[in-house]
């Protein structure tokens, strides 16, 4: 390199001693040193990184400031030299050694004095102490015993899934159940029903399984209750304007509080006659009134949202469609509207609280020999195909799918079993439900021959379980050897485990035909690919079966039914809960179902009648 540097031309030389300075000045401005030559700049770099003031008084800041910054390592080598004393390096370092070992021995000293050292260095204090530093941080051990015993724990999961509490939807892609009411409200009806289990609302919080999710969980509300939403939307709309006029909300216009609602416009929510509204005292307009108070007296326009009935025409037919309907009316006005919607809806409400109830006592309450069953109809599901055509996409076919869910008691071996009726016939009347009942007849007496009796459970559609039509074919127990109660759950409250059943068979066969790239055509094609599934399965715990219905048996069932004018029917049968055969032609029902152990507060006399035929 020096022989190169020598060799070199005087240009080249010019160009070296150019770049040099320009480095140096690029160092000079970073370490930003003003130097008027090379040796003083040399001379500087020579020197200490820090540079020691002159004055004696910016000596001493300096010394002072090196001196507070030590670590300890450097301030007990300047300890030895004795240039610096080991002092306290806390504020809070008397407090600490005072008090020794026992911040090591007792817990309950270390919590008192963390807040205290926040800011302190835990690693001084513990050299001085002689105690490590995990002792001042606070973790909360692994598999430590809880405080809430599982009988408890038992008893808030089991009161999270309850069908009173969540509600269970029928989702394709998310099979989950959610709350009716907010946490805050939940954990105040638990404590109001099992006022021995004490328990704070952060525990209850995390008690909640993972499947049951929140109000706020569920973006898409769908099968509402056209009788209680409209309520709502009524009681939202007079909340909001209750607000903007600075006036107090009452508690029964809180969201979730119906209940309270009901119960004030009544004399007493227990006795039938004022839910019937044939008591003279119980005015829903009265109480309304008084719970509004001076709000009324201004002539503001009320907007707010009801569901009706709307006529429409379509290809020169007239239609009735259940639509949302947006009114403008004046406070008065809003309030009557309300009043005409609470006059019916106490019953509404009552009846479907209490048949919830009584599910719960139903399988609660059931005997070696008995079996709960919930039945309900899925939508159609639609045969579909991996790859199809622009055509065929349009002309797609469709099968019922109508799950039903057996409940054992709860000291049986088998707790579920989910028998799935799969069919290619899609009229959903009474005729398809007695071919599907005497399937189910069938595989209870070859896999369970115990069984006598069965508790159905089921919405109240007219077409299907609630009529004159599946009455006679009740009268007759659908020409089954077991004895079958059937029961209804209150009107548009029919939310069940049929409809979570549901949505676990149509995800599978989408996720199959997907991933297999299957050719799904009919209900022939979905029935061997059930069969075929994993869903078949039996794990001692919950079962799933199929079976094929085939469309000529439910034809054959239909030609068998007398007409409908040849049936003579059960006056006010749409108000009716529970109906059970007793004879050839004969049947009992109640407006209610009662499967309580003791006394309940309602009427449970049976009424006789007879279906001939």
């Amino acid at each position: 390199m020096k022989l190169f540097r020598a060799n070199a031309s005087a240009e080249q030389k010019k160009i070296w001693s150019k770049q040099a300075m320009e480095r140096r000045k690029r160092r000079q401005k970073k370490q930003k040193i003003q130097v008027k030559n090379r040796r003083q700049y040399l001379r500087r770099c020579q020197n200490n990184a820090t540079n020691i003031p002159s004055t004696p008084n910016s000596k001493i800041q300096l010394i002072t400031s090196i001196i507070e910054s030590a670590t300890p390592t450097t301030a007990e080598k300047l300890s030895e030299v004795k240039l610096f004393k080991l002092r306290d390096r806390d504020a809070q370092h008397d407090i600490v050694k005072a008090t020794g070992e026992a911040v090591k021995a007792n817990p309950p000293v270390r919590r008192s004095l963390l807040p205290r050292l926040q800011t302190a260095n835990k690693k001084a204090v513990s050299e001085v102490l002689g105690v490590s530093r995990t002792h001042f941080y606070f973790k909360s051990k692994r598999g430590s015993k809880p405080k809430t015993s599982n009988e408890t724990r038992e008893k808030v999961i089991q009161f999270y899934a309850r069908a009173d509490i969540s509600t269970q939807y029928p989702n394709k892609n998310k099979n989950f159940l959610v709350l009716r009411q907010s946490q805050k409200r939940t954990h105040a009806l638990f404590l109001a029903e099992y006022p021995q289990h004490k328990m704070s609302k952060t525990t209850f919080y995390k008690l909640r399984p993972k499947q049951v999710k929140l109000m706020k969980a569920s973006k898409w509300l769908q099968c509402l209750c056209d009788v209680c939403d409209s309520v709502q939307l009524i009681v939202k709309s007079i909340r909001a304007s209750l607000i903007r006029s600075c006036t107090a909300v009452p508690d029964e216009f809180q969201h979730g509080n119906e209940m309270e609602l009901a119960a004030a416009t009544v004399c007493d929510i227990r006795n039938d006659d004022c839910l019937k509204r044939k008591c003279q005292s119980c005015s829903p307009m009265t109480a309304l009134e008084i719970l509004v108070g001076g709000w009324l007296d201004s002539e503001e326009t009320l907007s707010y949202y009801v569901w009706d009935y709307v006529k429409e025409k379509v290809k020169d037919k007239e239609i009735t469609k259940m639509k949302k309907v947006l009114r403008c009316e004046d406070r008065v006005s809003a309030l009557s509207s309300l009043s005409k919607r609470l006059m019916n809806f106490p019953l509404h409400l009552t009846n479907a609280v209490r048949q919830l109830s009584a599910y719960k006592h139903c399988k609660d309450g059931l005997k070696e020999n008995e079996v709960v069953c919930v039945i309900d109809f899925a939508e159609n599901f639609t045969c579909r195909q991996y790859a199809e055509a622009q055509s065929a996409y349009y002309s797609r076919n469709a099968a019922t799918v109508h799950p039903m869910v057996l409940i054992f008691p709860s000291n049986s071996r088998v707790k579920r079993d989910s028998f799935v009726c799969v069919s290619g016939d899609l009229s959903h009347d009474a005729a398809a439900v007695k071919a599907f009942i005497q399937a189910l007849s069938s595989h209870v007496e070859s896999k369970y021959p115990h069984i006598e009796h069965i508790h159905i459970w089921s919405d109240g559609c007219g077409a299907q379980y609630k009529s004159k039509v599946p009455m006679y074919n009740l009268a007759r127990n659908f020409e089954v050897p077991l004895q079958l109660t059937w029961n209804y759950y209150g009107s548009r409250h029919g939310k069940s485990e049929s409809d979570g059943e549901s949505g676990v068979v149509k995800t599978f066969l989408d996720n199959q035909i997907k991933a297999k790239q299957l050719t799904v055509n009919d209900a022939d094609d979905i029935y061997e690919l059930l069969t075929t599934s994993i869903l078949l399965h039996e794990n001692g715990e919950s079962r799933r079966h199929f079976r094929l219905i085939a469309k000529e048996r439910i034809e054959s069932i239909r030609q068998e039914t007398p007409l409908t004018n040849e049936i003579r029917p059960i006056k006010g049968v749409r108000q009716l809960h529970q109906i059970k055969q007793v004879g050839p032609g004969i049947v009992m029902y109640r407006r209610l179902s009662c499967y309580h152990q003791n006394g309940c507060d309602h009427d449970k006399d049976w009424t006789e009648f007879n279906i001939p035929g």
